[in-house]
């Protein structure tokens, strides 16, 4: 399992913005997952809960590094429930391999790595919103896409959008300027559409 190069950050006041501007969580509506606050919203639908597959992560990078001013540092936050993450946790992979090609076939593609974050003693600060407590990091855009599991939860410095990945929903949000939304909108690798808070999250 590969560790991604990401700094462990116990600043979790810098996630204080999030909580105050979420919707309770019995709601269970967009607006319990994504902070209220921003000019436009839209959902990307895929089908793990919590995680965005690489080459959506990458296609929502790319659109989200093209409308951030202040990229040092990326936030990103990891619900604190997947037991690898913290130290002293041991944890084997496996990966079925074969060197063997018939004659006239091409060889395979690389087995797939799985990528987490640097793992965390058990007493990290957390950062605790309504029903979901989540550990902190600092990294860049580079180090999005492909985690095993999350990023649940991720925003560039000066807070201009955020983006929501739910570990029981098979969508993610996002919130940004208008302008964010409509190229986000406009990706044709993003499958996105926009939304309210007010949308239910089980449909």
């Amino acid at each position: 399992m590969q560790v991604i190069d990401l700094e462990p950050s116990d600043d979790v006041a810098e996630a204080s913005w999030i909580g105050p501007r979420l919707h309770p969580f019995k709601n269970y509506d967009a607006g319990s997952v994504i902070p209220t606050g921003f000019d436009a919203y839209a959902r990307l639908d895929h089908e793990r809960g919590g995680v965005l597959p690489e080459a959506v992560a990458q296609a929502l990078v790319d659109v989200l590094s093209a409308h951030t001013s202040n990229r040092d540092p990326l936030w990103l936050a990891m619900w604190e429930g997947y037991g690898y993450i913290y130290a002293g946790n041991a944890f084997a992979t496996l990966t079925a391999t074969s060197t063997f090609v018939p004659e006239g076939e091409e060889l395979g593609p690389s087995p797939l790595v799985l990528r987490r974050p640097p793992p965390r003693p058990r007493g990290a600060p957390r950062l605790s919103l309504p029903n979901r407590e989540y550990l902190l990091y600092r990294g860049s855009f580079a180090q999005v896409p492909g985690w095993m599991e999350g990023p649940n939860l991720w925003w560039p410095a000066d807070r201009a959008w955020c983006v929501a990945s739910e570990i029981d929903l098979p969508w993610t949000f996002v919130g940004g300027s208008t302008d964010l939304i409509e190229a986000v909108l406009g990706h044709q690798d993003l499958n996105a559409r926009r939304i309210s808070l007010d949308e239910s999250n089980v449909s």
